[in-house]
């Protein structure tokens, strides 16, 4: 269907208004669609919109003239990014939703269209979206947002359980074949450089605080890629330790006191799937960086096996350091005609003062799953 014919009405778009705007309307729509997930609970939005440190979330919401009924909205969560000329403010688009029975009238798009705007209003440089399979055509209709690429999602099998809880349980000769056929295929394709680390003076703890430490590390390895989003530990504590409503685990690499990397996992539940998740991970760039990955992934990869995962999962770019450890430790970038998720990586310049040369290459980047996916 051609993008002009979604636009079924000209919705009303409007941004939230946090001194009155009314909470439970926007916390319903999820609660409407999705039951009680987090997005819906007063405590997630009051953590993930309201204090966050590099300021409180824009949120467009679209309306039906005629009604005034809230049928759709997304979250632009600001986020400071590094650049080598300084930093700038961003945003990352997250919980895109439109009402079920207004689906497929262009809702997205205009919401789309009408939200550089709003965020251009707050203050923010740039912003990005990272749309899913079902968002990539209606991102094709919105040309003022640049794709710049997508980024690979690893994937590694921990228990052939896994297969369980797909289509496959409806035919149980196909599910015991792919069950052998995978348990003959894990040492081949998923497996694991076996590396050495005894003579090293690393070692790997988990840690329950963001200390000085992480300012020190952030201030010696900022500058290892062009550009990235700042990584220290008001930034760290804010996304992984005062979140309502998840709990992660954090593993640093230390050799005699220094930190040399750290590496942030969570044990959960995606799609009914026990699924263990390598949200953020960054070393030093040295041998001895190369080397403290490579343990990070291990010690994490070793968490999912103890904690009954089925599968571990991890999304980053293809070609940089920390990916080559997930490799391998046997982890797999699925070609995308047979991967679960494709991660597009869309951009929409909106300072002309941002270094686009820097923005719109996604080589450029260094990004995370943690960064775009509150997992």
């Amino acid at each position: 269907m051609p993008s002009e014919l979604l636009f079924r009405k000209d919705w009303k778009i409007e941004a939230f208004d946090y001194d009155h705007g009314d909470l439970n309307e926007l916390l319903g729509l999820f609660t409407e669609e999705y039951g009680a997930v987090d997005p819906a609970k007063p405590e997630y939005f009051q953590w993930y919109c309201q204090d966050n440190p590099a300021g409180k979330a824009v949120i467009p919401l679209a309306r039906d003239p005629e009604t005034g009924k809230l049928v759709g909205q997304f979250w632009a969560i600001p986020l400071r990014a590094k650049f080598p000329e300084g930093e700038f403010l961003g945003s990352v688009g997250m919980n895109a939703l439109v009402a079920k029975a207004n689906r497929r009238q262009g809702i997205i798009s205009q919401l789309g269209h009408a939200s550089p705007e709003l965020i251009k209003a707050r203050g923010i440089d740039f912003s990005m979206i990272f749309p899913n399979r079902r968002l990539v055509k209606t991102r094709a209709s919105l040309p003022e947002w640049l794709s710049i690429g997508f980024l690979s999602l690893y994937t590694l099998p921990l228990d052939v359980r896994l297969f369980d809880r797909t289509r496959l349980r409806k035919n149980p000769f196909a599910l015991k074949l792919v069950k052998l056929l995978t348990l003959l295929m894990m040492p081949l394709l998923f497996r694991a450089r076996k590396f050495r680390s005894s003579g090293s003076k690393i070692q790997i703890q988990e840690i329950s605080s963001f200390d000085e430490r992480f300012d020190q590390f952030w201030e010696k390895i900022k500058d290892k890629y062009p550009v990235l989003f700042v990584r220290d530990s008001l930034f760290l504590r804010w996304r992984y330790t005062e979140n309502p409503c998840r709990q992660y685990t954090t593993l640093v690499a230390l050799e005699e006191g220094e930190m040399v990397g750290y590496l942030i996992l969570r044990c959960g539940q995606i799609r009914k799937f026990p699924v263990g998740a390598v949200l953020d991970i960054l070393v030093e760039p040295s041998p001895r960086g190369d080397l403290a990955a490579r343990m990070l992934v291990k010690t994490a990869t070793d968490r999912f096996h103890k904690e009954g995962m089925y599968l571990a999962v991890s999304v980053i770019r293809r070609g940089v350091q920390e990916e080559r450890a997930l490799r391998l430790q046997g982890y797999v970038a699925l070609p995308g005609a047979i991967s679960p998720q494709q991660v597009e990586t869309g951009i929409k310049p909106i300072n002309p003062a941002v270094p686009t040369t820097d923005l719109l290459d996604l080589k450029n980047w260094y990004l995370t799953l943690g960064d775009f996916d509150i997992v």
